[in-house]
């Protein structure tokens, strides 16, 4: 294996690209080989790509903040293997000149011989080339990884690649996989969901790939899908076939921008799904039986609670226990629209028109504090027109309300609708169940017998986990990564993590120390202790110390 790459795979890709290299009349003995456009040349590509593929600026930094430390470049490119814009340290940065890597540099083969970019996009997947490998001799002593930013037909827009020293290092060229995977299958199911904003946007069925997401019409034909999704069916032709057709299932609760789907009948006490999610601590045990009361008595819930700590997935599974069809509404994919408050209007008008027809309908309305003030306003009036008794709740509502939100955000006009109704999830710092947290998403993982070391549950009970239960899956899904399935000891840990029990066993003194010596730079002073920077600043409020006045020592 080349990271993730089948080995027999990965050779006859470099055979075939050397091979096409040599019919580009390339020399491997050129100096200073590869092509650099002006930066004149640079701008109109960066804008064109800017036109394609929207704002990325979320996705691709944080890709930089973690293969930066991992000491690795990021260059994204245009579909012409342009290079338009790179991220690299300061340290690493007469090495990657010195490779020709620079803005305005051709990461086409006919130009750049064999390597990570071109042949990514040629492969239409995640691809690294060896140092060795590169057609160039100077580019020998580089590791390269790209991946291919798709459209949400399909269409190359243009890839992403890290490049690092090759120290021949099997971790370096799973991490940097990993890494591109994730981020591209991230860009792709946004510009999907913005594309088919207009259609039924969903995951084909539960436990899908990451990525894998399919836009229906009206009677549940697949009219669009990403190549993760057409990955999961043999053949890989979704277009024009059903849902039930192609994965024998009934209609899971469903992403933007909404579809009705008929629900399981709620039972007389917490159904599996529910008590899994509220394991065995007693504020979330209560906020999820509340949660169902309220729902039950036809009353508007709000689920409130920290990024990651499974607002969503709660709204899913209660609504699954509904007797009425489900129908959902996605801030956050509303606000990404290229029109926000025209996505929010047809979405309101094609549930009046599933109300028309009779249909008993539950709602549930995700992200609403990212929705703009007049996307607010425009839900909360059509929630007023339809309630019959001024509050929508009891036998009179005509639907039920389930919304999430994060905890003390500004719901506008939607704030009196859910004023008396509000469930508060937990962070996961917080819960009397956090072990069995931990040892569950590692055992998913890693396997069911495998186990975790004393010294390592202790920093991951020590970490304060501000991504919640998002933050444990991913540290995990990592770690089994890099890793493999099995046991899991202090040295595989994350270095943020392992480093977890440092604060508690450093005096105040040293974080004074700490700061002294950094000028009060908080973020240097984090890194000088081995701490994350929002710990430094929790220790920095507990002690109570305060910034030094300017010009005092």
């Amino acid at each position: 294996m080349v990271g993730l790459i089948d080995i027999t795979e990965y050779k006859r890709a470099v055979e075939e690209s050397r091979l096409r290299c040599q019919e580009h009349m390339l020399h491997p003995d050129t100096r200073n080989p590869i092509m650099r456009l002006q930066q004149s040349e640079v701008a109109p590509r960066r804008e064109a790509f800017l036109d394609a593929i929207g704002d990325i600026r979320n996705e691709t930094d944080a890709l930089a903040e973690i293969a930066l430390k991992a000491g690795h470049c990021l260059i994204i490119t245009d579909p012409e293997c342009i290079a338009i814009d790179i991220r690299t340290t300061r340290a690493d940065q007469d090495l990657l000149e010195a490779a020709g890597i620079v803005p305005g540099s051709c990461w086409s083969e006919q130009l750049a011989g064999t390597n990570g970019v071109s042949l990514a996009v040629e492969n239409d997947t995640v691809f690294t080339v060896r140092g060795q490998d590169h057609f160039f001799r100077n580019l020998r002593d580089v590791v390269c990884s790209g991946a291919p930013l798709r459209g949400a037909d399909g269409e190359i827009l243009g890839a992403l690649s890290l490049s690092c020293l090759d120290r021949e290092s099997p971790v370096d060229y799973v991490l940097a996989q990993h890494l591109l995977n994730q981020t591209a299958d991230r860009i792709e199911a946004r510009l999907f969901a913005r594309t088919y904003a207009t259609r039924h946007v969903m995951a084909p069925a539960p436990g899908a790939p990451r990525g894998a997401l399919l836009a229906l019409d009206e009677s549940s034909t697949v009219v669009a899908a990403t190549r993760a999704a057409n990955a999961m069916v043999e053949g890989g032709n979704l277009i024009g076939r059903t849902l039930g057709e192609l994965f024998e299932t009934e209609l899971p609760v469903v992403d933007l921008p909404g579809r009705v789907v008929r629900g399981r009948p709620v039972s007389g006490r917490l159904a599996s799904d529910l008590r899994e999610i509220a394991g065995r601590d007693p504020s979330m045990n209560r906020a999820v039986a509340e949660a169902e009361r309220l729902l039950a008595l036809n009353l508007p819930v709000l689920i409130e609670g920290g990024p990651g700590t499974g607002k969503k997935q709660l709204a899913e599974a209660l609504l699954r226990q509904s007797r009425n069809s489900m129908r959902y509404l996605d801030g956050v994919v509303m606000a990404a629209a290229e029109e926000p408050l025209r996505a929010v209007l047809e979405w309101v008008r094609e549930t009046d028109r599933f109300l028309g027809r009779g249909t008993e309908i539950t709602l549930l309305l995700n992200q609403l504090d990212a929705l703009s003030a007049q996307a607010q306003g425009l839900l909360a009036t059509w929630l007023a027109r339809h309630d019959e008794c001024g509050s929508l709740q009891g036998p009179s509502a005509r639907f039920r309300v389930v919304g999430t939100s994060s905890t003390g955000a500004d719901l506008g006009a939607l704030a009196s609708v859910f004023a008396a109704h509000r469930v508060q999830l937990p962070a996961l710092r917080k819960r009397q169940d956090l072990t069995d947290q931990i040892r569950a998403a590692h055992q998913r993982f890693a396997g069911a017998e495998a186990t975790i070391s004393d010294e390592a549950l202790d920093c991951l009970l020590a970490y304060d986990w501000p991504g919640n239960l998002r933050e444990l899956e991913n540290v995990f899904a990592g770690i089994a990564t890099l890793h493999g399935r099995r046991d899991l000891c202090i040295s595989q840990l994350p270095q943020h993590i392992a480093a977890a029990l440092a604060p508690e066993k450093t005096a105040i003194p040293d974080l004074e120390s700490a700061l002294r010596q950094t000028r009060w730079n908080v973020s240097r002073a984090a890194r000088l202790m081995g701490i994350s920077r929002a710990t430094i600043n929790r220790r920095i409020r507990e002690s109570g110390l305060l910034r030094p006045a300017v010009g005092s020592e």
